[in-house]
């Protein structure tokens, strides 16, 4: 019987998708370099990289690690874009994250096994990982990894779980698998405030969005013209509705665990202007106060 890591891993391995002798996919990932006016799924990507990097404005000249990263390093080239200057991608599979390097779009990367990171505590200021944690056979490991090694704060945008957190999917739990094979392994904020609880961190703060991803998305043209298009937009529209209405959940969680005291820049900023975000903050183990107060 094959072990569940190794067929995970295999898994990843064998993925058509990035299968680079085959000219379908050579011209498919073509398309994700073209702008978010151009290409709707550059759109779509860009829409769940946006609330992130605006409320994170502050750290742009900030040390960041992207986990998960293999899609040619495309979060890292999203982030800079939007004026990050010092990210570092990684993926624990190197070949396209190769590719991108030798065309000119990264300038470095690493190898990295998201669930086994080789850096040290607290090499990076910040961490973001974007739909890969859902990827993982044991992503609470590479969570746990994630907060070793940043400095400051773990970034994560992950489809939510509809189960957990109000307003809760009506009917038995069902267990999602992609087409490729692995679980997808959903988030829920009481699930990470829980991880905040349990290593004594001092905030979290968490986003809502509804994503609507169509077949071929891809191939679909931003423009008013085009009914694909229009009917895309339909639909997000009356999911956020939907969502806005509590008639469902958001699909998508934005989650930032805090390792130190959040910037104030970024305290003020959702206190005047929340945008569907909402930050708690934890007052600490009180029996790790009385420790340390009886310490000599």
């Amino acid at each position: 019987m094959t072990d569940i890591l190794t067929y995970n891993y295999e898994l990843y391995e064998r993925d058509p998708n990035r299968n680079l002798n085959d000219p379908d996919v050579v011209n498919l990932h073509a398309l994700h370099f073209q702008s978010e006016t151009e290409n709707a799924d550059v759109w779509r990507q860009h829409r769940l990289m946006e609330p992130v990097l605006d409320r994170m404005n502050y750290a742009k000249n900030h040390k960041w690690l992207t986990v998960g990263d293999g899609a040619y390093g495309l979060e890292s080239i999203r982030m800079r874009r939007k004026g990050f200057t010092d990210i570092l991608p990684t993926d624990i599979d190197g070949k396209l994250l190769q590719v991108a390097k030798e065309a000119g779009h990264i300038t470095d990367y690493r190898v990295e096994n998201g669930e086994a990171l080789s850096f040290d505590d607290n090499s990076f200021d910040y961490v973001l990982c974007k739909d890969s944690y859902h990827h993982m056979p044991r992503p609470m490991i590479a969570l746990y990894e994630m907060l070793r090694v940043a400095r400051h704060a773990v970034v994560l945008i992950e489809p939510q779980d509809p189960w957990a957190d109000a307003p809760l999917m009506a009917g038995p739990t069902v267990s999602g698998y992609e087409s490729v094979g692995n679980y997808v392994y959903t988030i829920s904020r009481r699930e990470l405030e829980k991880v905040a609880l349990g290593l004594d961190l001092p905030a979290v703060a968490f986003k809502g969005l509804f994503d609507h991803c169509p077949a071929h998305i891809e191939t679909i043209k931003v423009s008013p013209t085009d009914p694909q298009f229009n009917a895309y937009m339909r639909a997000l529209y009356a999911g956020e509705d939907a969502c806005r209405e509590s008639r469902q959940k958001h699909n998508i969680l934005f989650a930032i665990l805090f390792k130190t005291t959040p910037d104030q820049a970024l305290i003020d900023s959702i206190v005047a202007n929340p945008d569907g975000w909402n930050m708690s903050f934890f007052q600490g183990n009180p029996h790790k106060k009385k420790f340390e107060t009886r310490s000599p």
